[in-house]
């Protein structure tokens, strides 16, 4: 393995650990507000198939894809910073717009246990559903991924697992379908700003670890929580 490579796996586990620890901080936050159902007529013509937590369950491991596919780490970098602009904003949305998933019910098969794992394992009520980070990472992946070590059939395996994992998040009842469309436009546009600041925050001809630094140095942190603050004094103003 590179040092290049080994950089960006230490770096990318202190970023999970500091991700975790905001979700965990905010879903807990969240769940002590009245909630809204989202639940509409599509969602209530889903059935629960539970076989698709196998892929659900897969997002947790999946989002660690591009570290042993990368080529392009400035590429790496655009993803990580997409990271950051879409949880920011999707905390700040939890805050503001509380949605929960209502459960339903389950029987005995293995499936069926794993998902109710899940369902224990996550906040109760079910919040930070909208929008889906699970489609938001499955998306983010497959566009970090893309035509760098795989050759154009790795591409499209990756692009199918992103399309099982979107697909499941209604078929374990974890999302509404409005959730899901929102993860998909979260995915998109936090890549396309992402691009943007980096191509002009960054200098191309530095090493990709050094370019990043002088993002987040030119992006400072209260720029970055502005939108999750300002959702918290707005909630707190309303309350």
């Amino acid at each position: 393995m590179s040092s290049q490579r080994k950089y960006y796996v230490k770096l990318s586990v202190v970023v999970y650990a500091i991700w975790l620890a905001a979700y965990e901080i905010v879903g807990h936050y969240v769940k002590t507000l009245p909630t809204i159902d989202l639940t509409g007529f599509i969602d209530r013509q889903i059935p629960l198939i539970p076989e698709f937590v196998w892929a659900y369950a897969f997002c947790y491991i999946y989002p660690f894809v591009p570290l042993f596919v990368t080529v392009d780490w400035h590429r790496y970098n655009r993803g990580l910073i997409a990271m950051a602009i879409a949880n920011i904003t999707a905390f700040a949305v939890y805050i503001l717009y509380p949605v929960a998933m209502p459960r339903v019910p389950l029987g005995d098969s293995i499936s069926e246990k794993l998902l109710g794992f899940i369902y224990w394992l996550d906040f109760k009520p079910a919040v930070t559903e909208l929008p889906s980070l699970h489609v938001f990472f499955a998306w983010l992946v497959y566009l970090m991924s893309r035509k760098q070590r795989l050759n154009q059939f790795g591409d499209a395996v990756l692009f199918s697992i992103a399309a099982a994992i979107t697909v499941s998040t209604l078929f374990v009842k974890q999302h509404f379908v409005l959730d899901v469309v929102a993860g998909l436009i979260w995915a998109t546009g936090s890549w396309l700003l992402a691009g943007l600041l980096y191509s002009r925050l960054a200098d191309p001809a530095l090493e990709p670890a050094v370019a990043l630094r002088q993002v987040m140095a030119r992006l400072s942190p209260s720029t970055l929580f502005s939108g999750l603050m300002l959702a918290i004094r707005r909630r707190s103003h309303s309350n």
